[in-house]
């Protein structure tokens, strides 16, 4: 058990703690080997070797900070490009997507979904998830919804019923719904 707990901490989310283990392993080394070199040396050179320890530290701690640097820099361009994939797969989606959060709120619609229902981004982001359904089964959705978070799973919705959706005009038609549960740092949601 000790043995995956040493493990645990050289690796993934433990960086920084690894990084300090081995900046105080190195420190300590050159601690020991700066007393052997001072007993040896005569003792007006002391000073020297204060001014070598204080450089030698600055290098180390240099070396460290810069490696640690890049990861960092590497880790933030691969999330960046992972953003714009995902976000350039959501814009060109023939399919429509939608995305709304607990509250059953429009966070998020992609250019198909908006051409679907008629409206424009900021008609729709916003308001609740409902206003995509006709009136005689809004009320029942609310449930449905709640029931949903209560107990999110990927499915499709409606399974054996018919599932109708309502136009900004006001039309009717039909519709196949894929939900998709999603969590963020923001918060969940429905897609």
């Amino acid at each position: 058990m000790e043995r995956r707990h040493t493990n645990l901490i050289f690796r993934g989310r433990n960086r920084p703690i690894r990084i300090a283990f081995i900046y105080m392993i190195c420190g300590l080394a050159w601690v020991g080997v700066s007393d052997w070199v001072l007993g040896i040396l005569p003792a007006h050179s002391v000073d020297l070797n204060r001014l070598v320890f204080v450089a030698v530290n600055a290098v180390i701690l240099y070396v460290v900070a810069s490696r640690y640097a890049a990861r960092i820099q590497l880790r933030v361009t691969a999330e960046r490009e992972i953003a714009a994939r995902s976000r350039g797969y959501f814009e060109s989606s023939v399919e429509g997507i939608v995305s709304i959060d607990q509250q059953g709120i429009i966070r998020q619609a992609n250019p198909r979904a908006l051409e679907m229902f008629g409206y424009s981004d900021i008609e729709l982001v916003g308001h609740p998830i409902e206003v995509l359904m006709p009136n005689r089964i809004r009320e029942r959705h609310l449930v449905h919804r709640a029931s949903f978070f209560a107990n999110p799973r990927s499915r499709r919705m409606g399974q054996g019923l018919e599932v109708i959706a309502r136009r900004k005009d006001g039309s009717e038609f039909p519709a196949e719904v894929s939900l998709n549960f999603v969590q963020t740092e923001r918060g969940d949601l429905v897609v």
